[in-house]
Order: structure tokens, then sequence, then C-alpha cells
């Protein structure tokens, strides 16, 4: 190339945080764009809801909470992306969400694992509200 850097090859993977970094504005966009079927396939099997709730009753309350008329906006920022044991990597950031009147800011934690040739989220954690 002319400004003297070489292409990137072809047989580059990307580290498993970079990885998990794009994966998560994947389900950021997914969720934005209120499409459940692509925002629940990022969530592993062995996924646990928080709050103790069953599977079923965390798909049922993220159905409704898509279905609504008003338009997402979900903003991902101070990303920090660490390693884990076991294939898994933690994601932690602040989430700012909004959905017509309603605004929230928090600290979320997402802890992803790979299966097969994808990351998806076993775990899902608000870790606390900013006002």
């Amino acid at each position: 190339p002319q400004n003297g850097t070489a292409p990137p090859s072809p047989n580059t993977v990307p580290t498993p945080q970079a990885a998990v970094e794009s994966q998560l504005q994947a389900w950021r966009s997914a969720w934005q764009r209120k499409d459940l079927k692509a925002y629940l396939a990022f969530y592993a099997d062995n996924f646990r809801p928080p709050r103790g709730l069953t599977r079923a009753a965390w798909q049922d309350e993220r159905r409704q909470r898509l279905a609504g008329e008003q338009r997402l906006e979900i903003a991902v920022e101070q990303l920090q992306t660490t390693p884990l044991p076991d294939a898994q990597v933690r994601t932690l950031f602040l989430q700012r969400f909004r959905a017509g009147d309603f605004i929230d800011t928090s600290n979320k934690e997402l802890v992803w694992q790979k299966f097969g040739d994808r990351w998806l989220i076993i775990q899902e954690r608000q870790l606390f509200e900013l006002r």
C-alpha cells in the first residue's frame, strides 16, 4: 500500500475481547431495532435470567418491552472488556437507555462464553442505577 502499512492478513483472528466487543455492538443494535428474534439469539441456552426469573418469564418480559410503540435508543459507553477462565469474557459498561420519555443510565455487566464460533451471553447484571 502507498501509506506504508501492510494490509491485514486474511488469517488474522480477532482476540476474544475484540470478538465480544463486536458481538456487544450487534446485541445493542438488535435491541435498539426491536428485533426480538435477533436480540434473544445473543443469549446462550444456559443463560441465567436476573431476579430469579425463569427463561420463559424473562423472554415474555423482553417481548412485552420491545412491543411498545416508542423508539429505543441504547448507548454503550466506557466499555471495559476482561478475559475470564473457561473461554469467557466479561464486559462492563455504562448503558444509556431511552424509550419515549423513560430514561435510564446504569452500569451493566455481561458475561460472554464461546460456543462453537459464537460468543453468547450467559449472565447479565445491572450493577447500579445512576441518576
